[in-house]
């Protein structure tokens, strides 16, 4: 049975959102007129302008009981598609605030025109639709809720083309219903912004405003990989050399056409034949590529050493004894004598100890430093500690390992570096951890296990320290989060590394308005700053010295400089310089606004540390900086 539910229409302004006016009132109405299978009034043609209405009853959260209608005429609407599976519309009114819409379908299906039941907020069960309504700040843990989809078209991509819906809402499980209708109406989409809509575009992801289409075969030039239709692909035509605009020129090339370099033709129009061509002879030694025994590294004498028919300029092993010509080199053997090979420890132990010279230097076995890798005068084999240096070949535990690259040098079966993190001596044998991780038992056995006169629970060791900061649990303003030094800014007793100050369930380290109540993070700019706390959030700061959200300007950095708490004439001079800088960039004399500003960083170093504290010193330079990065 239908339902009319009767609204009374004041004339009034409602928080900072006027009332319907009522050439409106029909519209917003019709989002509660309720039949046995839909939401709302289904329109017999396609809505073609883009707006949404919202009529809250009494006592619903989000609407406030409130009336609101929305049109390009008073907002700017953002939407978005996600795998055509979800919609979401964010809404901008001119007069301030926001609204963000959520519609999504069950998981793994398409959001398609249909009514949708029992749709609930966020996490959904399998088959399941969501639903999600907010905005001013106000939002729903849990929701409850059905909408119908009148129409919805998508792409590409992130694109909604159309998208047509009414819903009804319950926050929190109450019985006051939030109803509203929206319609999303955009041009059709123009991916590459030349001003002809993808459906007519030759080059629908290409810059193409012109249409060009040299060869007719439909695909404009721009994402046309053979342009002149020649059956070679531009990015083969421009490396080979020729023209990707002329069909009657293709690659005269070694690596592309190998037969173009012995054919007799001028197949690239250049003017030049065969091995007189340089894509003939790719490394310009003068010997055609067909007949090079190295094609990219010149060559021209075609020297080759072992006679294995590569050629010494591109032979990586040019005497052919098996060792490649860069390790030869690095190892301290000649890589064009095969008589000489490495004498090398690391790799080839056997031969520092073979009693030959095998890398021919004069030098044998532990005489040739191939031998002693770490230079300490003890060969190897033989060295107790080969890759770090031990000329006398200490070994205070005796147990073969050097001290320096003995890992456990009290040999007390505990490493050093587990020992120096517990607070025992690492070269005491006597001396090992009170208390670390596996050994817990040890903080109730009575000993003082790494003899630093503390026992048991007096111990540091024997306290938890769940976050290994060296603070006890019970000592630490954060417990679970490393904060040695134990920084708490506002004096809450929770140390920044763990405090959530806006309590919206995120720490401030990873929160975008650390200071302002926003769950959803949302960042429209992708700036890394918070809508709800960017001063400027419809723009992408690139230079930000301040974290305002906003690009630095000169006015800026004049407010920054007019808001310290300086002497007057300190004050005066800073603003001198950035006034000075202002006027010739009002005059568009930039090298002069540039060496005033480079004037105003000489300045502020000249006064960091004693008018200017270094924070307030670094801000303003790299602000300055910023400003100097940009025209």
């Amino acid at each position: 049975m239908n339902e009319l539910k009767t609204l009374t229409i004041r004339p009034k302004i409602i928080g900072l959102f006027k009332v319907i006016p009522p050439a409106a009132v029909l519209a917003v109405i019709a989002v509660l007129l309720v039949r046995d299978a839909s939401l709302g009034v289904r329109s017999a043609a396609a809505q073609e302008e883009t707006f949404v209405s919202f009529v809250s009853e009494p006592g619903d959260y989000i609407g406030q009981g409130q009336q609101l209608m929305f049109t390009p005429g008073s907002a700017t609407f953002e939407s978005y598609n996600s795998f055509e599976s979800q919609v979401l519309v964010r809404v901008f009114p001119f007069s301030g605030g926001f609204w963000i819409l959520q519609f999504a379908a069950p998981t793994g299906q398409t959001l398609v025109p249909g009514i949708y039941e029992g749709a609930a907020r966020s996490a959904q069960e399998p088959g399941q639709p969501g639903l999600d309504v907010g905005g001013d700040g106000r939002g729903c843990n849990t929701i409850t809720g059905r909408f119908e989809v009148l129409e919805a078209a998508y792409g590409p991509g992130d694109y909604v083309r159309r998208f047509h819906a009414s819903f009804e809402q319950h926050c929190e499980g109450a019985d006051p219903a939030l109803f509203g209708e929206i319609a999303i109406v955009n041009p059709p989409p123009d991916s590459d912004g030349d001003g002809i809509t993808d459906g007519l575009d030759n080059c629908p992801f290409f810059f193409n405003p012109d249409q060009v289409d040299s060869d007719g075969d439909g695909s404009g030039d721009p994402c046309d990989f053979d342009s002149d239709n020649d059956g070679f692909d531009d990015a083969v035509e421009l490396d080979a050399g020729s023209d990707p605009a002329d069909f009657h020129s293709t690659p005269e090339h070694s690596a592309y056409v190998p037969a173009s370099c012995t054919d007799g033709s001028d197949n690239d129009l250049d003017g030049l034949i065969d091995g007189a061509d340089a894509g003939c002879d790719q490394d310009a030694d003068g010997v055609v590529d067909t007949a090079d025994n190295c094609i990219f590294d010149p060559n021209p004498d075609q020297a080759d050493l072992d006679l294995d028919g590569a050629g010494d300029a591109c032979d990586y092993d040019i005497d052919n004894d098996g060792f490649d010509n860069l390790s030869e080199r690095d190892l301290g053997s000649d890589p064009r004598n095969p008589g000489s090979t490495p004498e090398y420890s690391l790799l080839l132990p056997a031969t520092c100890s073979d009693g030959l010279d095998n890398d021919v230097d004069e030098l044998t076995d532990g005489a040739d430093p191939g031998c002693d890798w770490d230079a300490d005068g003890v060969p190897e084999p033989g060295d107790n500690c080969p890759l770090y240096p031990n000329p006398d070949q200490s070994d205070r535990d005796g147990d073969g390992t050097g001290d320096p690259c003995d890992g456990d040098n009290d040999n007390d079966s505990f490493q050093d570096f587990i020992e120096l993190l517990a607070g025992s001596d690492p070269f005491n044998a006597a001396s090992t951890p009170e208390f670390f991780s596996f050994i817990r038992d040890r903080c109730e056995d009575g000993i003082d296990n790494d003899l630093d006169g503390l026992t048991d629970g007096d111990d540091r060791g024997c306290r938890p320290d769940r976050d290994f900061d060296g603070i006890a649990d019970e000592d630490d303003n954060c417990p679970d989060f490393s904060n040695a030094e134990q920084s708490d800014s506002d004096g809450d007793a929770i140390g920044d590394a763990c405090d959530d100050s806006d309590s919206d369930g995120l720490v401030d380290a990873a929160d975008n308005c650390p200071t302002v109540f926003n769950p959803f993070q949302a960042d429209s700019e992708g700036d890394g700053i918070g809508d709800d706390c960017d001063a400027c959030p419809n723009e992408a700061a690139d230079r930000d010295a301040d974290a305002d959200g906003c690009t630095d300007t000169l006015a800026g950095l004049i407010a920054i400089v007019e808001d310290l708490t300086l002497h007057p004439n300190i004050k005066g001079g800073l603003l001198g310089k950035l006034y000075e800088a202002q006027q010739a960039l009002d005059r568009e004399k930039f090298k002069v606004c540039k060496n005033k500003l480079q004037e105003f960083i000489d300045l502020v170093a000249a006064h960091r540390g004693k008018a200017l504290t270094d924070p307030q010193a670094d801000l303003l330079t790299a602000y300055a900086n910023n400003l100097l990065g940009g025209k």
